[in-house]
């Protein structure tokens, strides 16, 4: 259970109703982190109109979203994070292989040559806190100065979920299984 209350449209004024309804026009749905993140409905709005750009408008191919996104939450530890987009990167025809070994840090061989270098671009960015000239070369080459900047910010994005939900103890839905090792 998480810190603080989760949060319906029903629990939201008039003002902010709407910014519920934004939220969902750009997602799909309120539910979830978004819940938690009502008690602020305005930054909420913020987050979900970021996020509907990272996850649905930006350039980078889905599966390469999300083995980045995969990369990142391995790095912080997010169990909640790591479950909800092994699902996603499942559907966006990341191999279960490729799954497997970014949950235990591994290096990825099945991995394609555009995901092994946002895996090592993330790795690098989180771990060390910058990334070297070789892998920010290596990712310019491949994704250009647009796609660069989005898989940064994606990277950054995702680090303020994880410690979102770290911060509120956010623990996995019932019946959702840890796809991190313990």
């Amino acid at each position: 259970m998480a810190r603080i209350t989760r949060l319906s449209r029903e629990d939201l004024g008039p003002d902010d109703q709407g910014r519920f309804d934004h939220i969902v026009e750009l997602r799909g749905s309120a539910g979830g982190l978004y819940g938690l993140l009502l008690n602020s409905p305005e930054l909420a709005d913020r987050v979900a109109a970021t996020e509907a750009y990272l996850r649905f408008e930006c350039d980078l191919p889905d599966s390469l979203k999300e083995v980045a996104i995969l990369a990142t939450a391995q790095s912080i530890k997010s169990q909640y994070e790591y479950a909800a987009h092994a699902r996603l990167s499942r559907q966006a025809g990341v191999p279960e292989g490729v799954i497997r070994a970014i949950a235990h840090g591994d290096d990825v061989p099945e991995a394609s040559t555009e995901e092994q270098a946002a895996i090592c671009y993330v790795r690098e960015l989180v771990q060390d806190l910058k990334v070297s000239d070789s892998t920010f070369n290596t990712a310019s080459e491949l994704f250009g100065a647009q796609g660069v900047v989005d898989l940064t910010v994606l990277v950054g994005h995702y680090i303020f979920i994880g410690q979102f939900l770290a911060a509120l103890e956010v623990e996995l839905a019932p019946g959702v299984t840890p796809e991190l090792p313990v």
